[in-house]
């Protein structure tokens, strides 16, 4: 009776993945009628309209609707969008990162579940981009309770950008994969002046103020160590305290001056201006930049690989996942989300990641040979880099980093301040 039981569950559980990649996999996919308006379908996004150009063209084609893709500023979006809400003319759709959504689900709303289940979203999509789009919550009656905030675009994992010239002049043969191979190669390459200045980096590693992805490589640190930035703003174990110590050190001995890491300090460019300029050795940055590195400098000789690991360690990347959303103010919630369905269809997410080189979030997608290995690699066993801190969060931070790198306090004191500051703004917000 047992054995009958599980072969009829796993026949059940057959039977629902191949559902889901029939639903989202077919070149000929509809959206269901009730999910199609009569009203023009108005988009917000942070990315370029060209991407979705294609996309836009058919659906307009299929449907015989007009979708108005309106390509907004980042630093005014919030502002944008509360003060489109107050006029009663919100988007019906936004695309934009899975940070955003996370901090602003209560200006959203879930699809239907006839629209797509968390069932079909798992099986559908790279685990990262459930990770970051599913929310779970468990019911008084111990049920798992799942809710999708949005449906996954593209992956853009953080990886190793490295300059080939600066490394064959250093007698460096290769990318590093490991953080003590990574420093090795960082000292051989750096150059430093009188005063501790900075002639050549060996890496943009160590600070906050010119480097824009601090946290993410701070983040990426502490999770292949097993910790997270959240913990050190919490009274984490004894042995994660240690982590996070450890992962603070390893940064900030890179920008502090006098120990064997040095290699970076305040006062140079930010790391893309500094290697386009052939005096950068490594940086962490997201895949995409590739495209505008290469265009921009096309004459630069440079590597992609993946970030360095843990000597040892469990295998962790980061990456940041965009996605489609639907707003609450959305007149027309059920054709945004049937929008949203057919933008995340095969033959319409392949060709919007074509155009920006990034990791298609549909497992089918991913599964293609021709997408390089280190993508491949980099998706697959990547954690989502966002951290649910606030703006105030985020400043805690830059400045611990570079209370650290400037030798004003050791990393104890550093995090034990951070953490006083944080405890003192939650009371004056009560």
């Amino acid at each position: 009776m047992k054995n009958k039981v599980q072969v009829i569950a796993i026949i059940i559980s057959i039977v629902v993945v191949i559902a889901s990649l029939i639903v989202f996999s077919s070149p000929t996919e509809k959206a269901p009628s009730t999910f199609v308006s009569d009203k023009d379908v108005i988009i917000w996004g942070i990315d370029d309209e060209s991407l979705f150009a294609d996309a836009i063209k058919d659906y307009g084609s299929q449907f015989k609707k007009k979708v108005i893709y309106i390509e907004k500023d980042p630093r005014t979006f919030d502002r944008d969008l509360l003060n489109a809400i107050a006029a009663g003319e919100s988007p019906q759709a936004i695309i934009t990162s899975t940070d955003w959504i996370a901090k602003n689900r209560d200006k959203l709303t879930p699809p239907k579940v006839s629209i797509i289940s968390a069932e079909n979203m798992e099986t559908t999509f790279v685990d990262i981009a459930t990770a970051s789009l599913v929310e779970h919550k468990t019911t008084q009656d111990g049920i798992d309770e799942k809710t999708i905030w949005g449906l996954p675009l593209w992956i853009d994992p953080l990886v190793l950008f490295w300059n080939k010239d600066l490394f064959n002049q250093s007698l460096v043969a290769q990318a590093p994969e490991t953080w003590d191979s990574f420093l090795d190669a960082s000292n051989k390459i750096k150059e430093l002046g009188t005063g501790g200045a900075v002639i050549k980096a060996g890496a943009a590693f160590g600070r906050a103020r010119n480097i824009p992805l601090h946290k993410e490589i701070l983040s990426l640190l502490l999770m292949q160590q097993g910790s997270s930035i959240d913990e050190i703003f919490s009274l984490p174990t004894k042995e994660k305290e240690q982590a996070i110590l450890s992962a603070l050190r390893f940064y900030t001995d890179h920008g502090k001056p006098g120990t064997n890491a040095y290699t970076w300090n305040g006062t140079i460019a930010t790391p893309r201006e500094f290697f386009i300029e052939g005096k950068l050795g490594m940086m962490l940055d997201y895949y995409s930049y590739k495209k505008e590195l290469t265009d921009k400098n096309p004459h630069r000789a440079f590597g992609v690989s993946p970030v360095p690991q843990m000597q040892g360690g469990k295998l962790v990347y980061i990456a940041d996942v965009r996605a489609i959303t639907v707003p609450k103010g959305a007149s027309e919630k059920d054709a945004a989300w049937g929008f949203a369905r057919f933008l995340v269809s095969q033959p319409e997410l392949k060709k919007i990641t074509s155009k920006n080189i990034t990791v298609p979030a549909r497992r089918d997608l991913v599964a293609i040979d021709s997408l390089p290995e280190i993508l491949k690699k980099s998706v697959l066993n990547a954690k989502s880099s966002f951290e649910m801190y606030s703006k105030e969060n985020s400043m805690l931070i830059s400045e611990m980093i570079e209370s650290i790198a400037n030798g004003q306090l050791l990393p104890s004191e550093a995090i034990s301040t951070a953490r006083t500051k944080r405890s003192r703004l939650i009371n004056e917000k009560k």
